[in-house]
């Protein structure tokens, strides 16, 4: 998790990850409910390996298996501190924390600067490789009497997927999204255009 002070900070730094090749989500209050919803499910499923956001993603989320947690900005209050370092301390869980500082900035008071080690960032820097997994959206939910059964065996009969080419499925009140195997993504949007599913025309769609 990538932590910045404000939304519009996620946003630009955002756009220097898209550029980078870097695959991540957004989540900040700027972004309506469905929207970090989604960003939560891609986390959760795998379609990205990077959650940029602001302290709202600090607390009273269920997000396990974090393994670092970036300080992008340094945190304005110890207790966001706190709570940000708290993400990868979930069910015995353990975790690295980094900051980020320019040459002119130092960490606050409330840090106790002689744990970390200083390392100064080289100019060539890894670039993750591609998630295993993206996300399908599918514009029918709950309320369209459409579940993850429905789901299944419409992707495994007429999409052609194979058991290891499925993960994890998400059916809400009016819309659901869907892991694919990131190779199979185009022919399964392709074998399933203008397929029903449960007698139902959907839109189906990578989600953004």
């Amino acid at each position: 998790m990538v932590f910045c002070n404000h939304r519009d900070a996620v946003d630009r730094v955002g756009d220097l990850l898209d550029e980078s090749g870097i695959y991540y989500a957004g989540f900040h209050g700027g972004l309506k409910h469905d929207e970090r919803e989604k960003s939560l499910f891609k986390l959760k499923n795998g379609s990205v390996n990077t959650l940029l956001c602001t302290d709202l993603a600090a607390r009273g989320l269920d997000i396990s298996g974090i393994k670092n947690i970036i300080h992008y900005q340094i945190p304005t209050t110890q207790d966001s501190y706190v709570h940000r370092n708290g993400r990868t301390a979930r069910m015995d869980e353990s975790g690295t924390i980094y900051f980020v500082l320019s040459e002119k900035e130092f960490l606050p008071d409330y840090i106790d600067a002689s744990t970390y080690s200083v390392k100064k960032l080289s100019d060539e820097f890894f670039i993750p490789s591609k998630p295993k997994w993206e996300t399908i959206f599918i514009n029918e939910g709950k309320k369209d009497k459409i579940n993850k059964i429905d789901i299944v065996g419409t992707f495994y009969k007429k999409g052609e997927l194979q058991k290891d080419e499925l993960g994890l499925i998400d059916v809400k009140d009016y819309h659901a999204l869907v892991a694919v195997d990131r190779a199979k993504v185009n022919s399964v949007l392709s074998n399933l255009k203008g397929f029903p599913i449960k007698k139902k025309k959907v839109f189906m769609s990578v989600a953004k």
